[in-house]
């Protein structure tokens, strides 16, 4: 009774406590203006909000919890299921692993992960492997709301019946209070000092200690709203927030006693369901949207967010992202981006952005249908008198002067305008002052403060209000349609035309440079004096060139060729706007045109708009570069250095080995795998959640050559087949964009088993074998193809020989008064050839060529008239010379035919001299070839040996006291000297000759 008593005492007593603490809390503002984008996640750079739901990749739209494991993977629960995400695709668990309708997510010290579902209890994903437990397991309720762990390493499950918790034994143990063993537990939270906080869903508070209720508190105690939430502040032990099913959030100190030390407002936001301090900020989620109290304690609400309804958890990961689960909207991520959407910020509708400027602290915006200002202070849009002037005027470039002036350079009757936002001075040069162009396309301030204005119809000069100087057609410039005008350090002024090149005015002087000189393109685009490496850079129809005193070269290396415009930073990159993105390079990349390493920007990488063709973009002295878009305008900072790459996680969780899934429980050792498997899948990961696209590179040492480079954004699943047995690691790399060099690298040894065919004595049995029976196959089978081949060539050679037989006998038939001398020459030339055989080497098969080459020596006779081939008596001189042109006739007619060697030299050449008085060339010595000099000698001889129309036969004895006498002037020495034997040894047989050509050519 009297334990009763004292706890009715302590209670009241608590109660004027708490009455107090609400006295002395803070009067807060109920909302205030929000922080610059610039500094929500606590980076020098704006952020996008991405929302993923069932239209973008996330299998469902809906998100009930989120975590993240060491390995980088986002772990997703939702009523669909389990879902991991690896910054590229979204991968579900199906059910039948026992996983689904899952409500909370918890990582542990040991990198488990802890799934509570809705209904099926709790499990356990420890690197693939999967324990659920449920009542079987000593569970009281299956419904899982909330999970953490305590310093013992025990993991505390809140459920819809009480508390329970895993120890080390991985067996379900009870919490027995029975002041919490009947509650509906909504959350369970850690603090820094490894002390657990509970609610329930009455709005009920505990703390516990050592797997007991150290303390419980009433719901009535924190005031009318019940609680929806706490946080423990992260770096405050004892210090708690609590979140209302109101727009309140309380202040709670736990030490020495319970007491709320601050009430603050979250309006609009109502029912708070989460809260997370991250950069300082104190982030709210609630069922209707999003907020965050600033370092002051001041509440701002994220009102350009497209999550905005049933928001529930939030977490940072380890990019310091921000993540909000929504159970009607998806999932929503808060990412750093270089990149900030003006257009977006300002409320602008979607337009052609063809240039911007910046005049004091407003944006001007110039697109096809007039002028827009922003204010850059609060991205409120203004209307003026220039705005009202240019309205539906479509306008091409903006550009300031010296004297704070703008410049507007349009098409159409208004010309080039100068405005003074000072006075607000409107003033129009055009065809009514002397500015006649249908077109002004960009405008230039000159070092003598005049402005140079490109036009459809040239150059124009303006100075102190008037119309100064025209150059065009009659001053040399054939093209008048000038697209860019640059002023050089020499005052020489350069301008890029579209189609003739650049022109250069020099003192009234007009010189062009073109295609001739070097320029890859004469439409040209952009030209850009750069003071720091003394040069000229040119931007082309298609490509990128810098000019040097004046020698032009074409960086031809470059990755892409349809640019736009170039800029440069501090750190001597190159921002290249292109057609499809932003290229950043090093300047001395460019230059020297050897391997370019570049960055990359597309929309996929936090790119709002893709730069408009022929745009100008606005590049402050602080590096902020206000690019002109295609749908927009957007901001970023080009001296800000890009974002660290070392966050990025490289993960191999797991392989697969013919479908089958083999978890990787630690990198640094090794993954066996057996002889018999066919396909290995490496399950490899660059993970980032950032809208960075780096470069990676992989490789399998021991198979693959050389590392296949890729970008996140295109990784392609790896996967090896039919690998032999043996020791291999696979190499996952970061490569950075400037250097090319491997900025951070994980790998994984992965050892498959050799099979018996793989063992060295086996292989070495095996080896000898295969050998011997290769051999034995390999001559049996060259002895067929060998005797195949024979036979073969017998036939071609029988088949050739018939065929030139042929065309000797059609060469008699139309010789008919010298009938038999092709075959004739052809016996007398095989003759010479055996006979020379031994002093020259000749082969059978070659002196066969040589009697085949001979048979057609005269086929050039064909084309010599009748009436001069079959003349019975000798050949007038004009004839004569008809006749002689058989030779090379035949030279013509052969030269072709390749089926038998030298046969367009024998026919063309036989008739060649030794002193050089031959026909038809008047070739030399040993400049006749070999086979005619041998033709020559057995063609003379039959001419003599052998009867013609206008003569009989001559006598053998005289035929060859001809021969002798023509010996080295007419005929070769050689080839004489073994006719001359021939006949000593009596082989000269007329009778037999003739005998032999009748039965051969018969």
């Amino acid at each position: 009774m009297c334990k009763k008593v004292l706890k009715k005492i302590c209670l009241i007593f608590l109660c004027v406590l708490l009455t107090a603490g609400f006295t002395m809390s803070e009067a807060v503002p109920a909302l205030a203006k929000a922080k610059s984008r610039r500094d929500l996640l606590g980076s020098d750079t704006d952020y996008t909000a991405i929302l993923y739901d069932s239209s973008n990749g996330l299998p469902t739209s809906e998100a009930n919890a989120i975590a993240q494991s060491s390995d980088g993977f986002m772990w997703i629960g939702g009523y669909s299921g389990l879902i991991r995400y690896d910054g590229s695709s979204f991968y579900r668990f199906d059910s039948s692993t026992g996983i689904s309708s899952v409500f909370s997510l918890y990582v542990d010290t040991k990198d488990r992960i802890w799934i509570g579902t809705n209904e099926n209890g709790i499990a356990c994903y420890d690197h693939g492997d999967i324990r659920v437990y449920g009542r079987v397991e000593g569970l009281k309720s299956y419904s899982i709301r909330s999970i953490t762990e305590d310093e013992a390493g025990n993991i505390i499950i809140a459920t819809t019946q009480g508390l329970a918790y895993v120890g080390d034994d991985l067996e379900i143990h009870l919490i027995d209070d029975p002041q919490v063993n009947m509650e509906y537990i909504t959350s369970l939270q850690r603090d820094a000092k490894g002390n657990i906080y509970g609610l329930t869903l009455n709005g009920q508070f505990f703390e516990l200690k050592d797997l007991h209720i150290d303390a419980f508190y009433n719901a009535d105690m924190f005031g009318a709203e019940p609680v929806n939430s706490i946080y423990p502040d992260p770096e405050k032990p004892g210090l708690l927030y609590m979140g209302t099913s109101g727009s309140e959030l309380l202040t709670v100190e736990t030490v020495p006693s319970l007491k709320i030390i601050k009430r603050q407002s979250t309006e609009p936001q109502k029912n708070i369901n989460s809260l997370l301090r991250v950069n300082g900020l104190l982030w709210v989620s609630a069922t209707n949207g999003i907020g965050y109290f600033d370092e002051k304690g001041v509440y701002c609400e994220l009102s350009d967010i497209p999550m905005t309804n049933s928001v529930g958890n939030i977490m940072s990961d380890h990019e310091g992202n921000i993540w909000f689960t929504s159970t009607r909207q998806g999932v929503l991520k808060l990412v750093p981006d270089r990149f900030s959407d003006i257009s977006r910020l300002a409320g602008l509708e979607p337009m052609v952005v063809n240039s911007t400027c910046i005049n004091g602290n407003d944006l001007y915006v110039a697109g096809d249908d007039g002028l827009k200002i922003i204010n850059l202070s609060d991205y409120s849009m203004t209307e003026n008198e220039l705005t009202a002037y240019l309205e539906g005027v479509r306008i091409r470039c903006i550009r300031n002067d010296s004297a704070g002036r703008l410049w507007l350079c349009t098409h159409g009757e208004t010309g080039l305008v100068c405005y003074d936002p000072g006075d607000s001075s409107i003033v129009s040069y055009n065809e009514k002052n002397g500015l006649d162009a249908p077109r002004v396309r960009a405008v230039t301030e000159l070092r003598d403060s005049s402005m140079a204005a490109a036009t459809g119809n040239g150059l124009f000069i303006i100075k102190d209000g008037k119309i100064t100087a025209h150059y065009g057609q009659d001053d040399g410039i054939s093209n008048t349609e000038i697209l860019s005008v640059e002023e050089g350090p020499d005052g020489r002024l350069y301008l890029g035309s579209d189609g003739d090149g650049i022109y250069v005015i020099d003192n009234s002087r007009v010189s062009r440079i073109g295609h001739d000189d070097g320029l890859t393109s004469e439409v040209v685009m952009r030209i850009k004096w750069d003071a720091q490496r003394k040069l000229f850079w040119l931007i082309t129809s298609n490509s990128i060139q810098y000019m040097d005193n004046g020698k032009l070269t074409a960086v031809t290396n470059f990755p892409y060729s349809n640019n736009y415009d170039i800029y440069f930073d501090r750190h001597s990159n190159a921002w290249v706007l292109s057609s499809n993105g932003i290229y950043i390079t090093k300047v001395s990349d460019l230059i020297d045109n050897e391997s370019i390493e570049y960055s990359f920007y597309n929309k996929k990488s936090g790119l709002p708009y893709i730069a408009t063709g022929n745009s100008r973009s606005f590049l402050d002295d602080e590096g902020n570069l206000y690019i002109s878009g295609t749908t927009g305008v957007c901001r970023v900072n080009i001296n800000a250095a890009e974002k660290d790459k070392s966050s990025i996680k490289l993960s191999i969780p797991s392989v697969e080995l013919d479908d089958v899934m083999i978890p990787v429980l630690n990198q640094s050792s090794s993954v066996t795998i057996p002889s018999g498997s066919s396909r290995l899948a490496i399950d490899c990961y660059a993970i980032t959640f950032g809208l960075n696209n780096p470069r990676l590179s992989y490789y399998l040492e021991g198979f693959d050559k050389a590392p296949i480079v890729t970008t996140k954004q295109d990784m392609q699943p790896v996967s090896y087949t039919n690998l032999d047995g043996g020791r291999y690691i696979f190499h996952l790399n970061v490569i950075d964009d400037e250097t090319g060099e491997i900025e951070k690298s994980t790998e994984l040894t992965i050892i498959k088993e050799r099979s018996i065919f793989e063992n060295l004595l086996f292989l070495s049995l095996s080896v000898i074998v295969l050998i011997a029976l290769i051999s034995f196959l390999m001559l049996r089978f060259f002895r067929e193809k060998n005797k195949k081949l024979l036979e073969k060539q017998k036939k071609d050679r029988l088949f050739i020989d018939q065929i030139i037989y042929t065309i000797a006998k059609c060469i008699d038939m139309r010789d008919s008064q010298n009938r038999g001398h092709s075959f004739r020459v052809a016996y007398y030339t095989r003759m010479l050839a055996q006979k020379l055989k031994e002093k020259r080497g000749y082969t059978d098969e070659q002196i066969n060529e040589f009697y085949n080459v001979a048979l057609v020596h005269d086929i050039g006779k064909l084309s010599i008239p009748d009436r001069i081939l079959n003349k019975p008596e000798r050949l007038n001189d004009d004839e004569y010379q008809i006749m002689k042109t058989h030779a090379q006739k035949g030279f013509e007619l052969l030269e072709d035919v390749h089926i038998v060697e030298d046969l367009a030299v024998g026919a063309g050449f036989h008739h060649e001299r030794m002193d050089g008085k031959g026909y038809p060339r008047g070739l030399k010595g040993e400049d006749i070839p070999e086979i005619a000099r041998i033709i020559a000698v057995a063609d003379t001889f039959d001419a003599m040996y052998s009867t013609r129309p206008y003569r009989r036969q001559l006598d053998l004895s005289v035929v060859l006291d001809e021969i002798r006498r023509i010996r080295g002037t007419q005929l070769e020495e050689e080839v004489v000297d073994a006719l001359l034997e021939l006949a000593d040894e009596g082989r000269i047989n007329k009778q037999a000759v003739d005998a032999a050509v009748k039965f051969i050519s018969s």
